[in-house]
């Protein structure tokens, strides 16, 4: 058993423990091999969870298949038992599974090989392929989280009729069963090969958050064979068993009320929160050719999603499939006060349209959607949207807003610079900077979330004639560094893929600036500031930027790819004709001058004032807590200090040099009314010092005072006033700004 749950992913390099028994294998040349095997194991263990006891007793004969005498695997309260024969002409086998933590699915998924047809239609919810510290190639993964599954698992099977026709049944129990901390009243399966090759099977899941279910059931053709030759070889050696008419299948799908709490815990950016729901779906057909209907109410639904500020309210659906076809005939929610996500329209599933007249699609409007998503963006998106064509290819077209918040230009990573020396060229300055490359920018982020976005569909989706307008009121925030007001309008066409999109139109820089530890760039509001994106270059714009300084100026011409290498910087009044270009070693020793003037005053105190917009008292503030345990009381304070800030580099970036800060610290202690102890690190004169400082009542009029600091050495007073003395905070002092 697991004393806790793995928190690292296991593999089966994981897998340790020992073998003893015996295996004999004979025979004569060119006929048949019998093995026989008497083995036991002892001491296993997988990463945390141990293995008392594992048993095989049994024989293998190519004809006759696998027989097992006995085998045992013992882990804590878990128990498997397998007795019987299988993967021959006549199987008679028995299975028991008890007590089994499903937690250990987590791991065990880890280690199985990846299904593609899986990923396919999952996406990068359930399974994706992984390769981690190693691990093989090609893996599946399941969510990660331990929350995901819990519960024991029961399982009864018994397999019969032969490996080429396999017959046979199992139940599935979970008792004390979760999904993502989503508890189950109950969780039950039943599934079975019948005589005539079908695959049936029954699953009934109740959520114990309230009335509801979902079911699943149906019957499939079986054309699988057990046979060792074919498994060998492989799924497409396996024959067709059974007739023409068995390649019918009948699968359907129910979901009522709460049931929606479990199909939300298998999307985690989804939460269903309340409302009822009725959802009935049916798949008909063959396999080749499946028929898919069905139809689902949604009344008085609450939803709530990380992209979303607010959750999706007083949520009405009616959605149906009929011949293969989808009708949105309502989806109306309100988001906030004002902001409201509507839907309606047809779609077919493929082109072809499966009888569906007329071309409207769906329609999407949404209106005063505040958006939240994570290090892309934050503020208001209004949009109306048709989707045309069909749902395995579909045609975006319409229009959207994005304003009143902020885009987020996160970086992907810098690599350490070398230090600037002669024969650097000015792209290579800059980047040892800290400012991120703006095609890192477009091509890592836009790009990553965009090919997320691509694999939820089969086919490639094409934008035709897609608006987006950006403002009033919205910035581009590269954190700490780079603050633009933005504005414009751009039209998409062609396939949603990086490499494919065709953007047309211009984005235009209103006002802001770019912060450099003590250099501040604005960007000159006398210069049409703006980036243009053409068809042919797809989401390499080419830039015009012209940022000003009182003595500085920076010229931008070029594409986004490389606008290191089209950035000039001079010298120079912001707004004068005459300037003087810059090689990158001049530009290095600006930077480094202009830090020490701003950090340091003419007696060389620290002069925090003197720097760019961001400050260190921003980024760093004062923090104090205090608390009371029985008659002692305590007080804790903290700031930020520097120490050693001539070390500096100016040309990292500057947040990187933040690991030079330090917090001076200071700690106050008080027993009852008579005693009282602090203790003190802070900056002073470029090191850092201590200070202790204990107070110690005698009497009314009469008190010790014991100073130690690791500049000035011990002293010990003793104060006396005819007033009397009492222990006050003031007597301190104010160490800390």
């Amino acid at each position: 058993t697991a004393s806790s749950k793995p928190s690292t992913k296991l593999g089966l390099q994981d897998l340790k423990g020992k073998w003893k028994g015996t295996m004999q294998a004979y025979g004569s040349t060119g006929g048949a091999v019998v093995g026989e095997f008497d083995m036991k194991g002892e001491d296993w263990e997988w990463g945390s969870y141990c293995m008392e006891n594992v048993n095989a007793v049994g024989n293998y004969h190519p004809n006759e298949g696998l027989h097992f005498e006995k085998f045992q695997l013992d882990a804590g309260d878990a128990r498997l038992r397998i007795v019987g024969n299988m993967l021959g002409p006549k199987q008679d086998a028995q299975f028991r599974l008890t007590d089994f933590p499903l937690s250990l699915l987590q791991s065990l998924f880890n280690v199985l090989p990846s299904n593609s047809v899986t990923e396919q239609g999952m996406g990068s919810n359930l399974f994706k392929p992984t390769m981690g510290p190693g691990g093989l190639s090609g893996m599946a993964n399941i969510p990660q989280g331990d929350d995901f599954i819990s519960g024991n698992l029961y399982v009864n099977a018994a397999l019969g009729g032969s490996a080429e026709a396999p017959q046979g049944n199992v139940n599935f129990q979970v008792l004390d069963g979760a999904l993502r901390n989503k508890k189950l009243a109950r969780a039950e399966a039943n599934a079975a090969i019948t005589s005539d090759q079908r695959f049936t099977f029954n699953i009934n899941l109740q959520p114990a958050g309230g009335p509801g279910h979902v079911k699943l059931m149906g019957s499939t053709p079986f054309e699988y064979s057990l046979s060792p030759q074919h498994l060998l070889e492989g799924e497409n050696q396996q024959p067709s068993l059974g007739p023409k008419d068995n390649e019918n299948i009948e699968v359907d799908v129910a979901v009522k009320d709460s049931g929606m709490l479990l199909l939300s815990a298998l999307l985690p950016q989804v939460n269903w929160q309340m409302g009822s729901a009725d959802i009935a779906m049916q798949v008909r057909g063959t396999v080749s050719k499946p028929n898919l209907s069905g139809v689902a109410h949604v009344n008085r639904a609450s939803i709530s999603c990380p992209w979303l500020s607010r959750p999706l309210s007083s949520l009405g659906v009616t959605v149906r499939v009929q011949d293969n076809a989808l009708f949105v005939d309502a989806f109306d929610g309100k988001v906030g006060r004002k902001g409201f996500l509507r839907i309606n329209g047809f779609l077919p599933m493929s082109s072809g349209g499966g009888g569906v007249e007329g071309s409207k699609g769906v329609i999407v409007d949404a209106c005063g959607l505040e958006l939240r998503v994570k290090n892309a963006f934050t503020g208001t998106f209004d949009g109306q949207f048709v989707v045309r064509g069909s749902l395995k290819q579909p045609e975006l077209s319409g229009n959207s807003q994005f304003s009143k918040g902020i885009v987020y230009l996160v970086p992907q990573g810098v690599s350490q610079a070398d230090e600037p020396r002669e024969g650097m060229s000015t792209a290579t300055v800059l980047k040892s900077l800290g400012v991120g490359s703006e095609s890192n920018l477009i091509d890592k982020s836009v790009k990553g979330k965009m090919s997320a976005v691509q694999t939820s569909v089969v086919n490639k989706a094409v934008c035709k004639g897609l608006d987006i307008k950006l403002g009033p009121d919205l910035r581009a925030v590269y954190p700490f560094v780079l603050n633009f007001g933005i504005a414009g309008d751009i039209e998409i066409n062609g396939v949603v893929d990086p490499e494919e999109l065709s953007p047309s139109g211009i984005i235009r820089f209103d006002s802001g600036d770019v912060n450099l530890v003590a250099t501040q760039l604005s960007l000159n509001p006398e210069y049409p500031n703006r980036a243009v994106f053409v068809p042919e270059h797809g989401l390499d714009p080419t830039l015009d930027i012209s940022l000003v300084a009182p003595d500085l100026k920076a010229m931008i011409q070029g594409r986004a790819s490389s606008w290191q290498d089209n950035l000039i910087l001079s010298v120079g009044s912001g707004t004068s004709e005459t300037t003087e270009r810059l090689e990158p070693t001049e530009i290095a020793r600006i930077f480094e001058g202009q830090l020490t003037e701003s950090l340091l005053e003419q007696d060389g105190r620290l002069a925090f004032s003197n720097l760019a917009a961001s400050t260190i008292s921003t980024l760093l503030p004062r923090i104090e807590t205090q608390g009371q345990f029985g008659k002692a009381r305590w007080r804790l304070v903290s700031a930020p200090s520097i120490s050693g800030l001539l070390s500096l580099d100016p040309l990292t970036d500057p947040f990187k040099s933040l690991s030079n800060l330090t917090l001076g610290t200071e700690v106050e202690i008080q027993f009852g009314k008579s005693l009282q102890a602090l203790i003190a690190r802070k900056v002073k004169e470029s090191e850092m010092a201590t200070h202790w400082t204990l107070l110690y009542q005698l009497n009314k009029q009469l008190r010790m005072r014991l100073n130690s600091s690791t500049a000035s050495g011990t002293r010990l007073l003793f104060e006396y006033s005819g007033e009397g003395t009492k222990l006050q905070k003031e007597d301190w002092g104010n160490r800390f700004p």
